[in-house]
């Protein structure tokens, strides 16, 4: 549970840096984001309590957020079975006229499912199909 609580608090005072201005330019891994992949179809979810892989015709997969590691530009939660990388590049999902910030990869027991995530007010003014 500690790493949990220090994740949270890791994440409020890096929003706080990046408000005041006090931290350098780069990838914004704070706050919340909404995955998305096809073939096969999956979504996940990246939560300051909690990350959430679901999957068509499977459990959903929750984990702890332990915090986001920065590894070069890339975001990183998670850490055995459950891993999400976010790369800080533009992607679309194929499907619809919607555009992500970054390129999503989640690594769920070997298996590399790749996608597009955004946070959810950046997703909000979109269209949906």
């Amino acid at each position: 549970m500690r790493g949990v609580a220090d994740g949270r608090l890791r994440g409020r005072l890096d929003r706080a840096r990046r408000r005041a201005g006090l931290t350098p330019p780069g990838p914004d891994f704070s706050g919340d984001f909404q995955l998305v992949g096809t073939e096969p179809f999956w979504g996940g979810r990246i939560q300051e309590d909690g990350l959430t892989l679901s999957r068509a015709g499977q459990p959903d997969v929750s984990a702890a957020n332990t915090g986001v590691k920065v590894e070069g530009d890339v975001g990183v939660w998670g850490v055995g079975g459950l891993v999400f990388r976010l790369h800080p590049e533009p992607c679309t999902d194929g499907m619809s006229d919607r555009k992500y910030d970054y390129r999503a990869e989640v690594t769920i027991n070997g298996q590399v499912l790749r996608g597009c995530a955004s946070s959810p007010l950046g997703l909000e003014d979109q269209p949906r199909s």
